[in-house]
């Protein structure tokens, strides 16, 4: 074994013995006095230092798990200074109970009296008490000595943290496209042919009147000559060579007729 893992070695085993031998340490604020018999019951606790102590996740249980006291968070006391719990009936057995102040979970301080246990159960005016104040001597008295202010289990309230809710940031509305303005296109105008006013014909002596200003264009041009309707020279001809045909055909038959008879 070199020299090296000798002083280390050396140094575990100090460390181990500091821990196991390790000088124990008290709670600075204990249970002082308890008076279970009288009306109204009461538990009194004390700061065995000269600091002020936060009483903030403290409570005090007396024997049952329904049956339990909790200071308010700013709950203090100060130094070599004295508080007192003060009980409705029933919640200490006068015959025998147990009283245990807790910080949490943890056990700080715990006494027991009545049957089962080396105190006994105290007088209605007596009680249970550490002589000297803040010792681990207890004694049973006759005649309680009870001092301090009453703790107020009233605890306020919290008030809720208030909550910052973020506003919404506004988006600007976009500024619209500017609108073409169509620009009308020109309107042709058309532009009236003055009508040649027509040319009369014939003097008013001519035809009977006094003043004429506009006679009807005639449908034909004049200087195109009037043709002879020659349809209708065809067609007369054609009748007048029907008709004769049908005098001619109706001598013969009235001949014909007459020549038979004779015979």
């Amino acid at each position: 074994m070199n020299q090296v893992t000798k002083v280390l070695l050396g140094l575990a085993s100090i460390m181990f013995f500091s821990l196991l031998f390790a000088p124990k340490v008290f709670a600075q604020v204990v249970i002082n006095e308890v008076s279970p018999a009288s009306d109204p019951e009461w538990v009194e606790i004390y700061n065995i230092s000269s600091d002020s102590a936060s009483l903030k996740n403290y409570s005090v249980n007396f024997g049952s798990d329904t049956q339990n006291k909790f200071f308010c968070d700013g709950e203090t006391v100060n130094g070599s200074v004295y508080k007192v719990i003060s009980l409705s009936s029933h919640w200490l057995a006068d015959s025998g109970d147990t009283v245990t102040l807790k910080n949490g979970d943890d056990t700080v301080d715990s006494i027991a009296y009545g049957t089962g246990h080396t105190l006994k159960s105290p007088t209605s005016a007596g009680s249970i008490s550490r002589s000297p104040d803040g010792s681990s001597n207890w004694v049973l008295l006759t005649s309680s000595t009870e001092q301090g202010d009453i703790v107020s289990f009233d605890c306020p309230t919290p008030l809720p943290t208030p909550t910052v809710t973020p506003q919404p940031t506004s988006t600007p509305s976009p500024l619209p496209a500017p609108t073409k303005t169509s620009t009308p296109a020109p309107v042709k105008t058309s532009t009236a042919t003055p009508t040649q006013k027509p040319t009369l014909t014939g003097s008013p002596e001519v035809l009977g009147i006094e003043s004429v200003f506009i006679t009807p264009v005639p449908s034909q041009s004049p200087d195109v000559e009037s043709k002879p309707p020659i349809l209708a020279f065809v067609l007369i001809g054609a009748g007048v060579i029907f008709i004769g045909l049908s005098v001619y055909l109706e001598i013969r038959s009235v001949k014909g007729s007459r020549k038979q008879n004779d015979i």
